[in-house]
């Protein structure tokens, strides 16, 4: 008598060769630990042939993700003043290709979603006035799967910096 398979269907969210396309970090990773918590012993991708031992490979793609975002969040965290988001990009992948950095762009930035849709940081753009003075205005990050690429330009800081300029609807002066 066979024993009967504890298989997963895991659509696109593990592929078993790279990476899938993610919109919203936070979901996906709750996914993630959802579908290890299954302890499957064989997954089935939407692309390509099946995947044996489950549980090894979510545990790599949850952990992967996890370290990534610890990079990033700390990379962010010790910055003092809003940056651009490439700043960010720049640190984290040093040696990826001016080609391949828009990849890369994309990773960090849905994580900084992941950081402003939990309040620990948030996206301000620089404005000038009619007298010519900079100043940066709170930028509301949509979650929403409608604006997939954010605005070019954007500035991003954690709360520990964004203490220093004014609560939303107020202007700081850069």
């Amino acid at each position: 008598e066979q024993a009967e398979e504890h298989a997963l269907f895991s659509g696109d969210h593990v592929l078993g060769w790279g990476t899938t396309l993610v919109f919203n970090m936070k979901e996906y990773m709750s996914t993630l630990h959802r579908m290890l918590a299954l302890k499957p012993t064989r997954l089935y991708p939407g692309h390509g042939g099946y995947i044996e031992d489950g549980v090894d490979i979510l545990t790599r793609y949850t952990e992967h993700r996890e370290r990534r975002e610890e990079q990033a969040w700390m990379a962010l965290a010790a910055k003092t003043r809003p940056v651009p988001i490439m700043e960010i990009v720049q640190e984290l992948y040093p040696n990826t290709s001016m080609e391949r950095s828009w990849m890369a762009k994309d990773n960090v930035e849905k994580l900084f979603r992941k950081f402003a849709a939990d309040g620990s940081a948030g996206a301000w753009t620089a404005s000038v006035d009619a007298n010519g003075t900079e100043t940066l205005v709170p930028h509301e990050v949509s979650q929403s799967y409608s604006e997939r690429r954010l605005q070019d330009g954007l500035l991003w800081a954690s709360r520990r910096a964004m203490a220093a300029l004014p609560l939303p609807g107020r202007r700081a002066k850069l």
